[in-house]
């Protein structure tokens, strides 16, 4: 089980990034937002606050992507 609960939109976009996958941490918040990815959620108050679980994001990339991650 990963260290982190959560990650940053950031460290998701850096992880997709050396693993080949062109990306920005932009783009995960809005495909969170959209929901067209199944590893997080945002919450829209003053801010988009965006909540990413680690777990879900590895199990992603692994079925996605066919990457594993270890975080």
């Amino acid at each position: 089980m990963p260290e982190k609960i959560t990650m940053t939109p950031e460290d998701a976009a850096e992880i997709m990034r050396q693993s080949g996958i062109k990306t920005s941490a932009e783009a995960i918040r809005d495909g969170l937002d959209q929901g067209a990815f199944p590893f997080g959620y945002v919450i829209h108050q003053s801010k988009r606050n965006v909540f990413i679980s680690t777990k879900k994001f590895i199990e992603w990339m692994d079925d996605f992507y066919g990457v594993s991650v270890v975080i």
